[in-house]
């Protein structure tokens, strides 16, 4: 943001360390109008911090136990470049009837890699809870990549949104499970609450866009 614009703090005016480059280059006058859309975005996202760094602490807080420091991580690793998510692809390419369903999963897995890892990733570059709060200590090892979103939750909010669509059978069984993926990265503290939220938000809609794609083509094998 300092970028853009600072305040004096003597003047109390707003200034710009690019006044040549505005003047060479043409810019509007009117750019300082967007400073104030930039410092409420600030307070927004401030809030938005202090609610994930609530709800992280409370979940560490209250729910740390024994039992879920033995059972998280080993939810947590089926969701590990979508492990679980490949098996029932590979389990329904074996299959006659749900052959195509599998064939869509694998699609989603890759649409999904792609948005999350490579893309959002990328060009967010949030920090991770466990990076900002280092006087945590992990049960897991720390990630190396950045926070945002959680990819164990979009892969698997995306696979299980195939299969719901593809069996409601298959859709008891996957949603439990992708939700439990989605808990285990905030129980391990290494995804904040708004991480795991927005990738499911994007799982849903990318999940139903492969679905819908592959029945407007008629896409069966």
């Amino acid at each position: 943001m300092k970028f853009f614009a600072f305040i004096d703090t003597n003047t109390k005016n707003l200034t710009f360390p690019f006044t040549k480059k505005r003047r060479k280059y043409g810019f509007l006058n009117c750019f300082a109008l967007l400073y104030p859309t930039v410092t409420k975005k600030e307070e927004v996202e401030q809030k938005f911090d202090t609610l994930d760094w609530r709800i992280l602490n409370w979940i560490r807080r209250k729910l740390k136990c024994p039992f879920l420091d033995f059972l998280m991580p080993k939810i947590t690793m089926l969701g590990s470049a979508g492990m679980i998510w490949l098996i029932a692809a590979a389990a329904l390419l074996c299959t006659k009837r749900y052959r195509t369903d599998g064939v869509l999963i694998l699609a989603g897995l890759t649409l999904a890699s792609f948005v999350g890892q490579f893309l959002l990733k990328h060009i967010i570059r949030r920090q991770r809870p466990c990076k900002v709060n280092e006087g945590v200590e992990l049960i897991v090892k720390h990630p190396k990549d950045t926070s945002f979103p959680s990819c164990h939750t979009l892969t698997s909010v995306v696979s299980a949104t195939i299969l719901a669509s593809a069996s409601p059978v298959f859709g008891s069984i996957a949603i439990p499970i992708a939700a439990l993926i989605a808990f285990s990265r905030l129980y391990l503290y290494v995804h904040y609450p708004s991480d795991v939220i927005s990738a499911a938000a994007i799982g849903v809609v990318l999940g139903e866009v492969v679905f819908r794609v592959a029945a407007a083509m008629q896409f069966s094998i």
